[in-house]
């Protein structure tokens, strides 16, 4: 065959190469005329091509980082065409081979792994690679972003960090409350972001009766932070090009996380973490030394006021409140230890939050 010139783009430098191209066994080889180097060469499977007017690009790899530059009418055209196109051809010809049930189980195959990724294989692999310190630093990015849209009542604020500081909620986070002024239009919420930052609506607050009902609120949305619901609950709902985005570049890839941070505000667990959350928290109750019941109380009160609600915006719209969950906590009750410890600061915090509310 024929020496033809011929431009070669190899990825590496802006720099054309002259070289020239031969075809054996559909494998295109390429020698550099300038530099008289070995001859480089690709299999014809791996190309594909495109036609620009009478400009032929010839890509010699999948990443389509390499290629070729000929005119159409070069003499080599024809061979590297037909040998692209009996590839593509091939598979063409493999796939209407198959049987319409081989194509739709083809087919849901490939739905179900794409579901399994994203409901359990990229959870499993962020649970794993992100660290604390990492998920801190999520969340501190996500409440910023939520923070900026709603007002911070700086009183209650402060009167509910005291009330939440004098119990050990988390050895591993540090627990970081804030009150939101939804008074104009009540959301009756609370959520929890990864790393610890824990937000509580007003209008919920003033849907409590008892200090034992708030005790429950913060353990219950602490243990979500402590046992990393949230961070699964997010992992589970972003693609694996952002969850790889965020393991590679840690926070440089804000702007990703920032397009997830209002799903927060009406985040949903699944049954099973809703009951975690309610038995751990629990138990955060039991060791400082607080009645359990607050836990059942604050199902009851909110289960009662249900009807005042709307439920797109209520905390039981995130955070359901079924008997199934009343009963769990039953049966809490019945077996572990309800001592009380009246705490005089912390009834006085709660009374404050009371009084401001009502202001």
């Amino acid at each position: 065959m024929t020496d033809n010139i011929i431009a070669f783009y190899s990825g590496n430098t802006a720099r054309p190469f002259n070289v020239s191209v031969e075809i054996e066994n559909n494998i295109v080889f390429i020698v550099d005329i300038e530099q008289l180097e070995k001859p480089i060469y690709y299999a014809l499977k791996d190309c594909h091509y495109t036609k620009n007017n009478n400009k032929v690009f010839i890509y010699l790899n999948k990443q389509s980082t390499a290629y070729l530059l000929m005119e159409e009418d070069n003499p080599h055209w024809p061979e590297i065409k037909k040998g692209v196109d009996a590839h593509i051809k091939g598979i063409q010809h493999s796939l209407m081979r198959l049987n319409w049930l081989s194509l739709t189980s083809i087919i849901i195959g490939i739905f179900a792994f794409l579901y399994l990724s994203s409901t359990y294989l990229i959870p499993a692999i962020g649970m794993k690679v992100i660290s604390t310190k990492k998920e801190t630093a999520m969340g501190e990015t996500l409440y910023k972003s939520i923070i900026e849209d709603e007002t911070v009542d700086s009183a209650l604020t402060a009167e509910l960090g005291r009330f939440a500081g004098g119990l050990h909620l988390s050895s591993n986070y540090t627990i970081k409350v804030t009150v939101i002024n939804d008074v104009k239009f009540p959301k009756y919420n609370a959520f929890a972001l990864p790393g610890g930052h824990v937000v509580v609506y007003m209008s919920l607050l003033d849907k409590m009766n008892t200090s034992s009902e708030l005790v429950a609120l913060l353990s219950h949305e602490s243990s979500h932070v402590n046992y990393r619901h949230s961070l699964r609950s997010m992992l589970t709902g972003i693609s694996s090009s952002v969850l790889l985005s965020i393991i590679t570049s840690g926070m440089g890839s804000g702007g990703a996380l920032l397009n997830n941070a209002n799903s927060f505000r009406m985040m949903s667990y699944s049954r099973n973490l809703e009951r975690e959350a309610d038995e751990q928290g629990m138990n955060l109750m039991v060791n400082n030394k607080i009645n359990p019941k607050g836990m059942k109380m604050l199902m009851e009160s909110l289960q009662k006021a249900h009807d005042d609600i709307p439920s797109s915006l209520s905390f039981m719209s995130s955070h359901p409140l079924t008997k199934e969950r009343i009963k769990n906590a039953d049966k809490f009750i019945a077996t572990h230890d309800t001592t009380n410890t009246v705490n005089a600061e912390r009834e006085q915090s709660w009374k404050n939050i009371k009084a401001n509310l009502m202001q």
